[in-house]
């Protein structure tokens, strides 16, 4: 995996020192050199020296929390712009706790390498600098047969002032393109027939810098994680959650037009 964004600040929170290790060298994979520390209070004690570009923090650690860090940090006209990732072992509860606290996005810490990469390409793109509000009426494609699924994703985006469109298959890709040009393309890998090599095949055909892909998974289509990596820019696991849909499709349609590497 080729580095990205050497240039950014990265600070790395966390009080076990395997952990510390493990997730300095997962952004070093990703081409950032990661500043390390133990506690919060030293992190936050820290950002003195000037604020870093994307904060990765635990929550569970001796005295400050890594959800107090977090609303510190977002609290401060000086910070509130950093780009903030509360990594953890614990569950759905502490992510939504975390995103009420100001966290840009909450990554599990079993999350598999391909996953883990996936989620913080994202996030580094976003602390780039480059990132926007997004459009307010952005045009959302999805590509799936499953009627379940489509009810869910319309019922999930009711309320937000998004324009939704759905296509059956990959046959329908191009012309749903062209003609209705989405702003974000979603892919749902339980297509009836779908052959992952020809899936990553037409992902890599789409024009270059045309729009954000995000793909739904089934917890046995996660290994295809790995060589989806490079054509998609996020996932979502099924069965569907309301919030974390809306979540990350907010976060891709924050990316700018431009795609290119």
């Amino acid at each position: 995996m080729a580095p990205e964004t050497p240039s950014l600040r990265v600070l790395v929170v966390d009080d076990e020192p395997c952990m510390r290790k493990l997730l300095a060298t997962r952004m070093k994979v990703l081409g950032v050199q990661a500043d390390p520390y133990a506690s919060a209070k030293a992190a936050l004690d820290g950002l003195d020296a000037g604020a870093p570009d994307l904060i990765v923090s635990d929550v569970v650690m001796p005295g400050m929390d890594g959800l107090e860090f977090c609303r510190r940090v977002k609290g401060d006209p000086a910070t509130r712009k950093v780009v903030f990732v509360v990594v953890s072992a614990l569950g759905r509860d502490v992510r939504e706790r975390s995103l009420e606290a100001g966290a840009d996005d909450f990554i599990p810490k079993n999350a598999q390498d391909a996953a883990f990469f996936i989620r913080m390409r994202l996030m580094l793109r976003l602390a780039s600098g480059d990132a926007g509000a997004g459009p307010a009426e952005a045009r959302i494609l999805l590509v799936s047969a499953d009627p379940f699924v489509r009810g869910q994703f319309a019922g999930h985006l009711a309320a937000e002032p998004w324009h939704k469109k759905w296509v059956p298959g990959l046959g329908h890709l191009g012309d749903a393109l062209q003609t209705w040009r989405p702003n974000l393309l979603v892919l749902d890998l339980g297509l009836p027939g779908l052959d992952p090599d020809g899936a990553i095949q037409r992902l890599r055909e789409l024009p270059r810098g045309s729009l954000p892909v995000l793909v739904l998974v089934s917890r046995d289509q996660m290994p295809l994680l790995e060589s989806l990596g490079p054509c998609i820019q996020d996932y979502l696991p099924k069965p569907l959650n309301a919030a974390e849909t809306r979540h990350r499709l907010r976060l891709l349609l924050r990316l700018p037009a431009d795609l290119q590497d």
